[in-house]
């Protein structure tokens, strides 16, 4: 039977398990919302309530319709999830508008200690569906703020519309970056040196320091990292190489390259590269850095395509 959640959060993730709604709903337990559930705005049962006719997995969605009031639903008290503060988090919501477009709503409240006090919120979904009768995806990646120690989400629409949630859920994002050279680096030849990466594509859950080019790690685990560089300027027969670094020590090294300059001397690029899965722990230092023997100063070209550094933590 497909599982079908309305709740943030997943077991088995060192993160508290809030309840979800599913096939195994009882028909005794309709006469409230799902356990961990309450109604913010609206009623369950006149307002707000399950619909079996309407899904897109499992056997029922949360049903939303008033034609004067504002609705919505959100974890109580009890069963808010913990979080840390400063970690970022993927939320998402799928719904549908049905008949009438209108405006679907779903959020993360960011909650203090006590439980009560909001420290502030992130908007997964605030906007007129203007496609009715089609399951639609809103997502959103947000950073938990000084303060936080709980999350609850909230969901529901805005007055005169038949909404539809089928799924909302949130997890702890994955950690990773995707970094680049802007502008050349030149390289002293014989010695590695590491490639200062200082703009970025994406980055998150890892602190990226933009005048060394250093990436450090926040979320320990295996992480799959990538490193490139292209040389440019070389001399037929020069050897260039690329290595991963971590703390300062060589961890792995790339393919050896001698270069060959169609246009003569002076002429050639080279690409140098070196690539890994390692296991690391917070607070960790990862550098890309590459070696010539050109006997003077190489640059490493810039661009995102061509001088890139990327690692994803993978378990």
């Amino acid at each position: 039977m497909a599982m079908h959640r309305i709740g943030p959060f997943r077991p088995g993730r060192n993160i508290a398990f809030a309840p979800r709604l599913s096939g195994v709903w009882v028909p005794s337990t309709l006469a409230h919302p799902p356990d961990g559930y309450e109604a913010q705005l609206g009623t369950w049962g006149v307002n707000i309530d399950h619909s079996t006719a309407v899904k897109r997995t499992g056997e029922r969605s949360i049903h939303f319709y008033s034609t004067t009031l504002n609705l919505r639903l959100q974890h109580d008290a009890e069963h808010l999830a913990p979080v840390e503060a400063g970690r970022r988090y993927k939320a998402w919501a799928v719904a549908q508008a049905n008949s009438v477009a209108g405006t679907v709503n779903s959020g993360i409240r960011w909650m203090a200690a006590d439980r009560v006090t909001e420290v502030s919120s992130n908007t997964i979904v605030s906007a007129a569906v203007a496609a009715v009768d089609t399951w639609q995806r809103f997502e959103v990646i947000a950073q938990a703020p000084a303060g936080a120690y709980y999350a609850r989400i909230r969901f529901g629409c805005e007055a005169g519309i038949h909404a539809y949630f089928d799924e909302v859920d949130m997890l702890p994002a994955v950690p990773l970056w995707e970094v680049n050279r802007s502008g050349a680096q030149s390289v002293a030849s014989g010695s590695f040196a590491a490639v200062i990466f200082n703009a970025e594509t994406s980055v998150v859950d890892v602190d990226f320091d933009t005048s060394t080019g250093e990436i450090t790690i926040v979320v320990p685990g295996f992480y799959s990292i990538k490193g490139r560089g292209l040389f440019t300027g070389m001399n037929d027969g020069d050897n260039v190489s690329g290595a991963l670094y971590v703390g300062g020590v060589q961890r792995k090294v790339g393919s050896e390259y001698e270069g060959y300059a169609p246009g003569g001397a002076g002429t050639g690029s080279y690409v140098v590269d070196a690539d890994a899965l390692m296991e690391l722990a917070a607070g960790d230092v990862v550098t890309f850095q590459v070696i010539h023997n050109y006997g003077a100063n190489r640059n490493i070209a810039n661009g995102a395509a061509v001088t890139f550094f990327q690692g994803v933590r993978i378990m």
